[in-house]
Order: structure tokens, then C-alpha cells, then sequence
């Protein structure tokens, strides 16, 4: 099996927020991850951190980052083995929080 591993203090992030939401009241927040959406496009996201590299200090592997807007890469598939994993490269500057678990599901 091959390893991903970032350089320098980087950090790899899977799960990225996007798509259409719905929240436990019941709303639904659709997908402004478009440049069609402009402004709306602009905010901060949620991924869980897969690996980090040798340098990085600030995060662990699997917890989860609030993401400044635009700090992460367009994401890339890679095939590991017997799976196919999307993968950001986050920008270890944009980091606005830091979450054990998932918040999306507290």
C-alpha cells in the first residue's frame, strides 16, 4: 500500500464541505461552491484532516479544520490500493478552528 504524506508543516484534508445541506430544523442550504454563487461562494469550511506533514504542529490527523475560504487546493482523486480518496492540500495559515469530532454531526 503507498503512503500520502504532505511536505513541510502542510496538511492533506478529505471530506470538504460542499454540496446542498440540510439542517436538523429542517433548511436547506444549497451549494454556493460555484463561482456562479459570487459572494454567497465565500465562506469558511469544515474538512477532517487525513495526514500532516513532518513540521506541522497545530493539527493532528483526524481532527477537523474550519478552513478560511480559498485556503485548500482544487481537490485531486488518487486511487490507494482498493480505494479512491479526494484529497485538498490546506494552507496550514488558514486554519480559523480546531474540532475533535465532526461538527457537522454535533
Amino acid at each position: 500500500m503507498r503512503t500520502l504524506r504532505p511536505l513541510g508543516n502542510n496538511i492533506l484534508l478529505i471530506n470538504l464541505e460542499h454540496g446542498e445541506k440540510k439542517t436538523s430544523s429542517g433548511l436547506i442550504i444549497l451549494d454556493d461552491s460555484t463561482t456562479e454563487a459570487g459572494e454567497r461562494g465565500i465562506i469558511p469550511r469544515w474538512a477532517e484532516v487525513y495526514a500532516i506533514g513532518p513540521e506541522q504542529t497545530d493539527v493532528k490527523v483526524g481532527q477537523w479544520v474550519l478552513m478560511d475560504h480559498g485556503r485548500w487546493s482544487v481537490g485531486q482523486t488518487f486511487d490507494l490500493g482498493e480505494t479512491s480518496i479526494r484529497f485538498w492540500l490546506g494552507d496550514p495559515n488558514g486554519i480559523l478552528g480546531v474540532s475533535e469530532t465532526n461538527p457537522n454531526e454535533v
